[in-house]
């Protein structure tokens, strides 16, 4: 049954559309609004944030986003990181689904809500520092791991992951910072600029 959210959404979102990762953030903003109060705050999550581009699969842009993920999580977590690259862990296997779900399919509900007050706080910057921060909590078992370890633990978190504990590594994160993510999405921009430009002159 379409309701006129339906009507709306597909309005102002023609280009946009359904993506996998909707439902996980329509579902959470409805467990604590009325359905219209819902509905604003869906759009200005996808109008002043990063997911708009995440939802149409808009390369480069998602791929410059990935960019500053690789860049903050060698600088966070080094050892790690070289870990992630000998075994050939991309950010695109995890991240991507992390971010269009704003983590609601990994983490338990409280855990959950406590990152969507950290990322409507400090906006974009906070999906950044909770992808590294659950890297950081989970980094002493994921270097025992292989590839098919990681992955798996990836795409499903521990159940029983403690949200003060969750937390204090978000908040312990150093490398990311609203100034240098703009200047790695900005770097980004002008690699994979000069990249197509490559591409379309061989």
């Amino acid at each position: 049954m379409r309701t006129p959210y339906d009507r709306c959404y597909s309005s102002k979102f023609l280009q946009v559309g359904y993506s996998q990762g909707m439902s996980f953030l329509a579902a959470l903003l409805l467990l604590y609004m009325e359905p219209a109060d819902a509905f604003m705050a869906f759009t200005n999550i996808l109008t002043s944030s990063c997911f708009v581009n995440f939802y149409r699969m808009k390369m480069p842009e998602v791929k410059m986003y990935m960019y500053a993920h690789e860049k903050f999580f060698k600088e966070e977590l080094p050892s790690l990181y070289s870990h992630f690259k000998k075994l050939g862990i991309h950010p695109e296997m995890y991240m991507v689904k992390w971010i269009m779900c704003l983590f609601c399919q990994l983490l338990p509900l409280d855990c959950t809500c406590r990152i969507w007050d950290f990322f409507f706080l400090d906006g974009d910057v906070a999906i950044f520092r909770t992808g590294l921060g659950i890297l950081k909590l989970l980094e002493k078992d994921l270097l025992k791991m292989s590839f098919e370890q990681i992955a798996y633990q990836l795409s499903h978190l521990p159940p029983n992951i403690d949200e003060d504990e969750l937390m204090r590594s978000v908040r312990s994160v150093q490398a990311v910072s609203n100034r240098k993510l703009k200047d790695l999405l900005k770097e980004a921009s002008s690699v994979y600029r000069k990249q197509g430009s490559k591409n379309e002159n061989p």
